[in-house]
């Protein structure tokens, strides 16, 4: 995974993935790395909680070292303000 100190990642809601972001990625041009994971039922877990799509989206966000920015729509937005919550010196911006 790029380890680009601009990076934005956007995070898509429940019942929603990575393509629901499609209309802002192509008006967002520069000097941004531009992520949009998808998230899914973690592998190895039984029943999709909370928890486990968190743990995973936090392991995800971990592998950056740079700071990166949030942009959290619905359930992607949750996931966002709880991971600035537990970490937030590893943000530029969240919204």
């Amino acid at each position: 995974m790029a380890q680009d100190e601009n990076t934005m990642v956007f995070v898509h809601g429940l019942g929603q993935d990575a393509t629901a972001w499609n209309d802002v990625l192509k008006a967002m041009s520069g000097a941004l790395t531009l992520r949009v994971p998808s998230l899914t039922k973690p592998t190895g877990v039984q029943q999709l909680t909370y928890q486990a799509l968190y743990k995973d989206f936090e392991t995800m966000c971990l592998e950056y070292k740079a700071p990166i920015q949030l942009c959290g729509l619905s359930l992607g937005a949750i996931l966002s303000l709880n991971y600035a919550i537990d970490h937030l010196t590893a943000l530029t911006h969240w919204s």
